[in-house]
């Protein structure tokens, strides 16, 4: 006698949630199919597209609905062990294993090429521990594993970003960071043993 019901579920189990994959994945794995060398290290999900950071230091975008492979966005500093995106689509923060942040504005709709509009060098030679947008898409909250916090500032275009301070200074903190989490002006910053609340407007 099986303790199953018709639908494979245990016999009795009253839950709400079912972890279920619709729809085959593999056409994500396609453009890193062919090398042994590339692996995925890192996924974000937005309303529109999931990226991918790869082992070789380049961000895979497919479309979310069909997992169809949009482009790839090559960068030179490092594996990224984070990825990011703004609450808009457009905008995606990319981390690397030697504690470098850049930003991309996607164009997608544009149908033009990507634009890098910031890097931040602040977290060189660190781990990135927590990346995480404002709502504005203005900014991004960087943490490292020594427990420093800075807000990069996002330019709304290239010709802005001459007259902005690129990085803030938020917090040293006493260890490293674990979460990153912001809403109303207040940054909510958590680390091994403490958690803080900052003012994220200067």
């Amino acid at each position: 006698m099986s303790n199953l019901t018709e639908s494979g579920l245990p016999v009795g189990y009253e839950g709400r949630h079912i972890l279920a994959e619709l729809n085959s994945l593999d056409e994500v794995l396609t453009p890193i199919k062919s090398s042994v060398r590339v692996k995925y290290t890192s996924v974000a999900v937005s309303k529109r597209f999931i990226a991918f950071g790869a082992s070789t230091g380049g961000l895979y975008l497919f479309h979310r609905e069909t997992h169809r492979y949009l482009q790839v966005l090559a960068n030179k500093e490092g594996s990224l062990s984070h990825v990011a995106f703004g609450s808009n689509d457009n905008l995606l923060a990319l981390a690397t294993s030697r504690g470098v942040v850049v930003v991309w504005e996607l164009n997608i709709e544009k149908r033009s090429k990507p634009d890098k509009l910031v890097t931040s060098k602040e977290h060189k030679e660190s781990s990135i521990t927590a990346l995480h947008w404002d709502a504005s898409n203005t900014k991004v909250f960087i943490g490292d594993d020594k427990g420093k916090v800075t807000a990069l500032n996002v330019p709304t275009s290239k010709a802005a970003g001459f007259f902005q301070i690129p990085t803030e200074l938020i917090l040293n903190g006493d260890s490293r960071i674990v979460q990153l989490d912001h809403h109303n002006n207040l940054l909510l910053v958590a680390t091994l043993t403490k958690c803080y609340l900052c003012s994220s407007i200067r």
